[in-house]
C-alpha cells in the first residue's frame, strides 16, 4: 500500500461552470478563433468568419462548450435533411481545456439535437492519428466502417481518416 503523504492528485476540472449549447451568429468570432488556434490548415475555410456565418444559415449547426462566456470547444453537424443524415465534424478544443471530456459532451448534445430533428444516420471521418477523437466515437457506439488512406489535408499535412457511423 502506498503511503499517503498529503499530496493532492490532479483530477478532472469540474463542469459546474460549463454549458453545452447550440451556437448562434453572435458566436462566429469565437468559433473561428478556436479553429485558428487548433488547426494550422483545414479542408474548408473554417478560419473565415464569413464562411461560418454562411454555413450557419444553410445546413450546418454549430455546438459549443462555454465557460463564463468563453467558448472552450466547438463542433458542427453538417446536415442533409432530405437524406436524413448528418456528419458530426469540426471538433476543436482549446489546448488549455483538453482532457475534460468536451468532445464527448458535444457529441452527445449533437446527437440529441439531430434525433429531435428527425435525422436517422450520423457519421464522421476522424483523423486516424487522433486517438482521443476515435475513442470518443467508439465510446458512443459508432461503428467503424474503414479507413480512407492519405485523403485529407488537415493541420498542415495529408492524413488518413477513419469512417464511423451510427443509426439513431
Amino acid at each position: 500500500m502506498k503511503e499517503d503523504r498529503g499530496e493532492k492528485k490532479a483530477g478532472p476540472v469540474p463542469w459546474e461552470n460549463l454549458t453545452v449549447r447550440i451556437l448562434e451568429s453572435t458566436d462566429v468570432e469565437q468559433i473561428t478563433e478556436i479553429y485558428r488556434e487548433v488547426f494550422l490548415s483545414y479542408p474548408f475555410p473554417i478560419h473565415n468568419p464569413g464562411y461560418i456565418l454562411k454555413t450557419m444559415k444553410e445546413n450546418i449547426r454549430y455546438f459549443g462548450v462555454e465557460e463564463h462566456g468563453k467558448l472552450l470547444a466547438v463542433s458542427s453537424a453538417e446536415t442533409d435533411a432530405k437524406e436524413q443524415n448528418a456528419e458530426m465534424t469540426d471538433f476543436a478544443t482549446r489546448p488549455e481545456a483538453r482532457g475534460r471530456g468536451m468532445a464527448q459532451a458535444l457529441l452527445r448534445r449533437m446527437e440529441t439535437s439531430m434525433k429531435k430533428e428527425g435525422f436517422k444516420t450520423l457519421y464522421t471521418i476522424a483523423r486516424l492519428k487522433s486517438v482521443p477523437m476515435n475513442k470518443t466515437f467508439l465510446f458512443l457506439d459508432y461503428h467503424y466502417a474503414g479507413t480512407l488512406i492519405q485523403n485529407t489535408q488537415i493541420a498542415g499535412e495529408i492524413e488518413s481518416m477513419n469512417v464511423f457511423y451510427k443509426h439513431l
